[in-house]
């Protein structure tokens, strides 16, 4: 498992569990995530600048355009969520990034099925997003 893998699932796990115990994730923790990334890419060989830096680069705007919806519909993406997307899509690349997003869709979106049918949940209820990310990571990793 490559150093990028590990750091990943480590910001990934961190941040899950804030989001699950709170629904936020402290400054300080993003601010490391954001520092942590910025690390594992400057040390991702994968990454050559002159010929394919701009995927990782698409990569942190999938993030940006998550943070830019959110502040849009007032919130209906939370920024760590954002702010985490384009950390992660720095990377591993857009299209792993949108590949990891659809999954967490996915998951998410059968998680609030679930919930709403067994009545644990209503259209105006919020679930933590970061632990799909997790999981999304995960799938295609």
């Amino acid at each position: 498992m490559t150093l990028q893998r590990i750091g990943t699932i480590i910001m990934l796990t961190a941040g899950s569990i804030w989001d699950i115990r709170g629904k936020r994730l402290p400054a300080g923790l993003l601010l490391l995530d954001v520092l942590a990334g910025g690390i594992l890419m400057a040390v991702n060989r994968d990454i050559d600048w002159r010929k394919n830096g701009y995927l990782y680069v698409v990569g942190i705007l999938i993030g940006i355009i998550l943070l830019l919806i959110g502040r849009f519909c007032g919130g209906c993406i939370g920024t760590a969520d954002g702010i985490m997307t384009a950390v992660i899509g720095g990377v591993i690349g857009y299209r792993d990034t949108l590949l990891l997003l659809m999954n967490a869709i996915l998951a998410a979106a059968f998680f609030s099925i679930v919930l709403i049918v067994i009545k644990k949940a209503g259209r105006g209820t919020t679930i933590p997003f970061i632990p799909f990310l997790l999981l999304g990571y995960l799938l295609i990793f």
